[in-house]
């Protein structure tokens, strides 16, 4: 638009100019709950919280202004309890005082724009509302029947008395560790607990012996060591050893299993007696996966889902790992603004619980930096060298080998980076890229690819795509790969997917390796190699290890729809591979091989169109499961430890390969020493783990 002024008959025009604004957006509240007793203050995080500039009369710099508006349903917070930290986060202090209840919180922007987060913020009730919930209603970090706010009739069990006051309370965890074998209710304390134990309210009559389930809820200070704590199995009387929570796909994203309470270790289950409550589907998503520590990273589980109960009724908390401590407290399923305040590598997993008490899981790998000189930020998708103020991947790599020391490469926000020419490699060692949901690097069929060509470097949530050779190069030792997509794109080579070199390199969990239909999706060089919680799909061949890869393990991985081979196996590896805790569904051949001796336990094959495995030599070849394969094993048409049988999956047409509740495959593997159900207690749920990439209960 421009303006004319006319003062004493001469004219006087400007430009006003500008691009339309991006309308601001709330992401989450944290902490999502306050309570009424005193003042709190809380970080409202989201995007676009752009302040407005004031154009001076004079030279000087314009004048930034901050006045920004934050209400609480119709309460206007008064202006100078809202500060400005960047314009992701502002950061506002809640008056003491206010009514119990939601509360959708306003934010409106010195523009005027305006983004609202309904039920945003809650104020709690000044008492321990709900008295078997697991969560501290009033925020005094009493919970449950702890706190004297409790209703005493609410804490009593029927035919036990009053809840032993020195005892965990249901949902809690215990933080002085759990007997040996016995669980807390509601909740294993992070790695104190033993594999046969108990989720206290998810063991059910169905799933102990005839005459054990009690109506009612133990006593917590009466269970023994290795039977079920207080919950709804009756403490002493269930079997030790009921399945707790749920695992992720070995660390994957979408973490496809069950949680806990309905699996008898120490006997088989009453005839009848079969729970047919599923678990939930863990779905966790994290933005951007790595910030300077104290920085805001969004952990979104609202993709989880249930067969039976509605996400309302699903209720959600995170396993943080590092610094942050126990788990934290159960909520409604959502989107959380997490910080750390300790540099590092974390793995966080989200535990999804539904009404019957079971739960699913899903993890992600986040990075923490010390900020500073530690990290180069990428600003910009642009594919440019220009001092300009922005710092994009190409400058961010280049700057990072000028430096040589090891320095993490992060972006500023999901973005997709068009390359123009090929990328320099990785050159320093220690080296990070980490990236997160929405960060994509598209090479515009370009050779030189992303390649890490020293130790111990580091690749966290990209999407690799477009490249004419191999989109993922890896030739330095001790590499780490986690939460990657790597595929050809619409341009790229359809016969190179990730090539690893360097020896000791862990390659996953959270990888999917998608579409090389004419080549192969992983090739495998280097010795030692560790194949973790990945999903290779529509490959030719999905994995192939050649006579240098000694040692090999591929582990809880899921491989479908590969042409020709989903794993293959060549060469005189020493010591020989080992392939254990994965499901082949609707490949060609599942495994084949020229070598060994190869250990080869716990797998689940199912609709291989020609062989579940093909040839070679083995230290250890069952137990496996097999299922409407064109044939099982091609040197031989039986073999004790063969498992056949329905696997009952969830939704094979969905790649959904979950077990279902009464599953040939479950509790049929042998202890292999891995660990199968991830934040769970112990390595596995029930007698014994189960076959496949996925434990249930």
């Amino acid at each position: 638009m421009r303006l004319q002024l006319v003062l004493g008959g001469l004219a006087f025009s400007a430009c006003v100019c500008g691009t339309q604004r991006a309308p601001p957006e709330i992401v989450a509240v944290t902490p999502s709950r306050v309570s009424p007793r005193s003042a709190s203050t809380v970080r409202i995080t989201g995007s676009n919280f752009v302040r407005a500039a004031r154009l001076p009369l004079g030279p000087d710099e314009p004048e930034l202004l901050d006045a920004f508006t934050v209400a609480l349903n119709a309460l206007q917070l008064d202006p100078s309890s809202i500060r400005f930290i960047d314009a992701n986060t502002l950061e506002v202090t809640v008056p003491a005082g206010l009514e119990p209840g939601p509360r959708d919180v306003t934010v409106t922007t010195p523009a005027g724009d305006r983004a609202t987060l309904p039920g945003g913020l809650t104020v709690v009730p000044l008492v321990e509302s709900q008295c078997r919930d697991g969560i501290d209603d009033d925020l005094d970090l009493l919970v449950d029947c702890e706190d004297p706010d409790c209703p005493q009739a609410s804490c009593l069990a029927p035919d036990a008395g009053p809840r032993d006051a020195g005892a965990p309370d249901a949902g809690q965890s215990d933080a002085g560790g759990d007997d040996a074998g016995a669980v807390d209710a509601g909740e294993a304390e992070d790695g104190g607990a033993d594999a046969g134990t108990s989720d206290a309210g998810t063991a059910d009559a169905g799933s102990s012996d005839a005459g054990t389930a009690d109506a009612g809820t133990a006593d917590a200070g009466t269970a023994d060591a290795g039977t079920a704590d207080a919950g709804t199995s009756d403490a002493g009387t269930s079997d030790a050893g009921t399945a707790d929570a749920g695992t992720s796909d070995a660390g994957t994203a979408d973490a496809g299993t069950a949680d806990a309470g309905t699996s008898d270790a120490g006997a088989a289950p009453d005839a009848g007696a079969q729970s047919t409550n599923t678990p939930p589907l863990g779905c966790l998503r994290v933005s951007p996966a790595s910030v300077p520590a104290g920085g805001v990273i969004v952990l979104d589980a609202t993709c989880s889902r249930d067969e039976e109960d509605p996400a309302p009724a699903l209720r959600l908390r995170f396993h943080l790992g590092g610094d942050a401590g126990l788990p934290t407290s159960f909520g409604p399923l959502q989107r959380v603004a997490q910080t750390f305040s300790t540099p590092g590598v974390f793995t966080v997993t989200a535990e999804v619980r539904d009404d019957g008490g079971l739960s699913g899981y899903a993890s992600r790998v986040v990075v923490i930096t010390a900020g500073g000189a530690s990290e180069v930020v990428v600003t910009t998708p642009d594919d440019e060298t220009l001092p300009n103020g922005t710092t994009s991947l190409r400058e961010a790599i280049t700057a990072v080998n000028a430096g040589a020391v090891p320095r993490t490469i992060r972006f500023d926000g999901g973005m997709t980076v068009l390359l123009n020419t090929s990328l320099p490699a990785l050159t320093v060692a220690g080296t990070q890229l980490v990236g997160g949901d929405g960060v994509t690097i598209n090479f515009k069929n370009n050779s030189g690819c992303l390649s890490l060509n020293n130790s111990n470097q580091t690749v966290v949530g990209l999407e690799l795509l477009d490249c004419s050779s191999f989109p993922l190069s890896v030739s330095g030792l001790g590499a780490h790969i986690a939460d990657t997509i790597v595929r050809p794109g619409l341009n790229g080579s359809t016969s190179q997917g990730v090539r690893v070199l360097g020896d000791d390199v862990v390659f996953g969990p959270g990888n999917e390796v998608v579409g090389f239909s004419s080549g192969t999706g992983v090739n495998v060089s280097g010795q030692t190699a560790r194949l973790i919680g990945s999903r290779i799909s529509g490959n030719a061949t999905g994995v192939s290890a050649n006579a240098f890869a000694d040692g090999i393990q591929v582990y809880g991985c899921v491989f479908t729809a590969n042409t020709s081979r989903a794993l293959y196996l060549t060469g005189g590896q020493t010591p020989g591979p080992v392939v254990v805790h994965n499901t082949f569904h609707g490949n060609r051949y599942g495994v084949e091989s020229n070598t060994g001796p190869t250990t080869l336990v716990n797998n689940l094959f199912t609709s291989n169109t020609d062989w579940a495995v093909w040839g070679g030599s083995y230290a250890a070849r069952e137990p496996n499961g097999y299922f409407a394969n064109g044939g099982n094993y091609n040197l031989t048409s039986s073999d004790a430890g063969m498992i056949e049988g329905d696997p009952r999956f969830f939704d094979a047409g969905a790649l959904d390969l979950r077990l279902r509740p009464g599953s040939v495959m479950i509790d049929r593997g042998v202890d292999a020493g891995f660990d199968t159900n991830g934040a769970g207690p112990g390595l596995f749920f029930g007698a014994a783990p189960d076959l496949g990439a996925f434990e249930s209960p």
